[in-house]
């Protein structure tokens, strides 16, 4: 009878540890995802990814987004009806949207920007990128839905053909890493928000977006270069006020305001 007694006790004991643990255990969970909600309006699925850095000073927070073959990418420009992310995501029936590409005053696309084969300007001719790191070298394109980007002296299919129009694409600038390598190699101290493309030596593509704090162009490639990645490329699209992320769906629920921009890349 005492033995029984030992036993029943001894289990109680063990239940009772247990269920403290399963209790603190989800209590640090809840107030996990509380404090991150109560910080940025929103909670990160499994498929984002958030990286926080002190740089100068400064504590800066990025999300990597990783861009899967099962959304269908597109551009969208229309220089009549500038938008913030947010709204062009409301009207394009989008799942996310993100800033493109640089713009003139008159919401005109400020490098080559080609939709549909209508292209507005001839197709940049650039060269090296190791010796154009402000140059118009990085593209970003669409082929068969799928979002590509790479540097424009190893992607000149961009441009089409003599019997080929060109694919839907766009230049931006500058690339900030090439072949795991910087190529920003002087500090601007102009710092901003950015919005920037990325791929690993391993193919994997993500969206990277300043989610708080701003930095330089010269710190985002030093940045990128200190990762646990090694990265083939990074391009830098549009920044400042017009870095802009609106995501919503079944893994995405992320508002990131822009100002209003003429032109995005969108996913659905």
């Amino acid at each position: 009878m005492m033995r029984a007694r030992w036993y029943l006790a001894s289990l109680g004991i063990v239940l009772l540890v247990l269920c403290g643990w399963f209790v603190v255990v989800h209590a640090r969970a809840w107030f996990s995802v509380a404090t991150e909600y109560l910080r940025y309006g929103y909670v990160l699925s499994p498929h984002v990814e958030r990286r926080t850095a002190m740089i100068d000073g400064e504590l800066v927070s990025l999300l990597f987004i990783p861009i899967q073959d099962d959304v269908t990418w597109g551009f969208a420009n229309d220089p009549s009806a500038i938008q913030s992310v947010h709204e062009w995501r409301g009207s394009l029936n989008a799942s996310v949207v993100i800033n493109g590409a640089y713009f003139t005053e008159t919401q005109q696309p400020a490098g080559y920007f080609s939709i549909d084969g209508n292209a507005n300007m001839a197709c940049p001719i650039v060269p090296d990128v190791r010796d154009a790191a402000l140059g118009y070298t990085f593209a970003v394109w669409i082929t068969d839905g799928l979002l590509e980007f790479g540097s424009t002296v190893d992607h000149p299919e961009i441009c089409g053909g003599p019997d080929v129009p060109p694919v839907t694409a766009f230049t931006s600038f500058p690339t900030l890493v090439y072949q795991d390598a910087t190529r920003i190699e002087k500090d601007s101290e102009l710092k901003a928000r950015r919005t920037m493309l990325a791929e690993t030596v391993d193919g994997v593509k993500s969206i990277v977006i300043t989610e708080s704090g701003e930095l330089t162009l010269y710190d985002a490639a030093q940045w990128f270069l200190a990762q646990h990645e090694e990265y083939a490329i990074v391009g830098n699209l549009d920044g400042g006020q017009s870095t802009g992320l609106s995501m919503r769906g079944e893994r995405w629920n992320i508002e990131i305001p822009s100002s209003a921009v003429p032109n995005v890349i969108w996913g659905r």
